[in-house]
């Protein structure tokens, strides 16, 4: 399976240990790990999204579409065993923002 970054996908989390954070055995997931990585690694970097209203909406945590949040606070590394199903791409302005984040927390 080819992994790309930035694609979206559904992640099987049944067997991880409780978490107060992810209450939940699917989620889905934006690949953050360079494509490098992800065509010789055995696990990829993740940011979850969330269907939640009533998340709030903050530097790290933003829609990316009408019904979902991307939550760059909850960057992750995770098998791509756990990878289910592919949903699609984020958008060009979408990535260009998880970009900018990254930079500001990682970087700058």
């Amino acid at each position: 399976m080819k992994i790309n970054q930035y694609d979206i996908y559904e992640i099987d989390l049944s067997d991880v240990i409780d978490d107060d954070e992810l209450n939940e055995d699917i989620i889905e997931g934006v690949i953050l790990s360079p494509n490098v990585m992800n065509e010789h690694l055995k696990s990829v970097i993740i940011a979850p999204l969330s269907n939640c209203n009533s998340c709030d909406s903050t530097p790290t945590t933003f829609k990316i579409d009408k019904n979902r949040k991307i939550r760059i606070d909850q960057i992750s590394s995770l098998s791509k065993k756990r990878l289910i199903k592919y949903i699609g791409k984020l958008p060009e302005l979408q990535i260009n923002k998880i970009k900018n984040i990254l930079n500001e927390m990682l970087v700058k």
